[in-house]
């Protein structure tokens, strides 16, 4: 009998070496998906710190480009302004040339007109 006990506990053994062999490895394997999703975490959130400095970055060229265009928005605005005051002096100007050139013909003639007058 106690050969029989004695291979029962050397199966008994056997089977406990290799359940700790296996604990062994699946341990090894939480361990080994633990560091990769340590990793990942940590790639994670370097891909966050890339994405919030371009979100930045982006953010400080938008608000430089809205500073250009508000500036070339009044340029042009004060432009137009120039643009509405020179055209009513031209306006002006070509009023004044067209009644200088109906006055002068005017006059002349009106001279004409005297002179022959006078003359009879």
């Amino acid at each position: 009998m106690a050969d029989s006990q004695t291979v029962r506990l050397d199966r008994i053994e056997g089977k406990i070496d290799s359940m700790a062999t296996e604990l062994n490895t699946g341990f090894v394997t939480i361990a080994r998906m633990e560091e990769r999703i340590i990793a990942l975490f940590k790639d994670n959130e370097a891909f966050q710190r890339q994405i919030t400095q371009l979100e930045e970055s982006f953010n400080k060229r938008v608000d430089i480009l809205e500073t250009i265009v508000a500036e070339q928005s009044k340029t042009i605005n004060r432009q137009n302004q120039e643009i509405r005051d020179n055209s009513k002096v031209t306006q002006r100007i070509t009023k004044l040339f067209w009644a200088a050139m109906t006055a002068i013909p005017t006059g002349w003639i009106g001279l004409a007109f005297y002179m022959l007058r006078e003359g009879m």
